[in-house]
């Protein structure tokens, strides 16, 4: 568990500089962090972040793909995501990914700091409603199809991050390297577990729950 009184380092991971600038920027002022980009370059055994920072807007590669390779080089990394506001499901598969924080772009400003000595404590920074759900979930995982998004398996996630980014299966298969009947039998998969029949429903589910929040 990360002490409160010891300086926390921060990775930070975005498909554009400019963000992560920011969000370097809104820790230079506090003396209990140490923040830097995450590039492709700092990947060595010797940068070990307490926290990794991603803003999930554009990443590449997909989320699941940066958590996986993360893991491999530094276990103990604990992870933040940032993001336009996601609806519930999406933030309870973040959760059920191993993600350890949410905070949503407009309340960035408020709540980084906080979150990022909480989760570099080893708490959870997530709506209560989320951490509830998950829970009660992860009591009934017989019932494949009462988990929803937490049913979905790591190469679902992978998939549907890609789904999210407009790709089509033919580009999904060809970034993942495997046939596109693959990609299909994984989607299928994924429209059963999110009760939608297609790509269509999936988007409109997506901005009408944006549109309620």
């Amino acid at each position: 568990m990360q002490a409160k009184d010891n300086v926390v380092t921060v990775g930070v991971i975005a498909s554009n500089w400019l963000v992560t600038e920011y969000l370097i920027m809104l820790l230079k002022e506090e003396s209990q962090f140490s923040a830097m980009p995450y590039s492709q370059s700092a990947q060595t055994p010797q940068f070990r972040p307490d926290v990794c920072v991603f803003d999930r807007t554009h990443l590449v590669p997909p989320l699941t793909e940066w958590i996986r390779n993360l893991r491999s080089k530094s276990p103990t990394t604990r992870f933040l995501i940032t993001d336009a506001h996601q609806q519930d499901s999406t933030v309870l598969r973040l959760l059920a990914m191993g993600v350890h924080g949410f905070i949503p772009h407009r309340q960035l400003s408020q709540q980084f700091s906080s979150a990022l000595r909480e989760i570099a404590d080893g708490g959870l920074w997530m709506p209560k409603h989320i951490v509830r759900a998950f829970v009660e979930q992860s009591t009934t995982r017989s019932n494949r199809r009462k988990l929803g998004p937490l049913a979905i398996t790591t190469r679902e996630a992978h998939i549907l991050e890609l789904v999210e980014q407009r790709l089509s299966n033919k580009e999904i298969a060809v970034q993942l390297g495997v046939q596109e009947s693959t990609v299909k039998y994984h989607i299928s998969n994924i429209f059963n577990k999110l009760d939608v029949q297609s790509r269509i429903e999936l988007f409109r589910k997506h901005e009408s729950q944006h549109a309620a929040a």
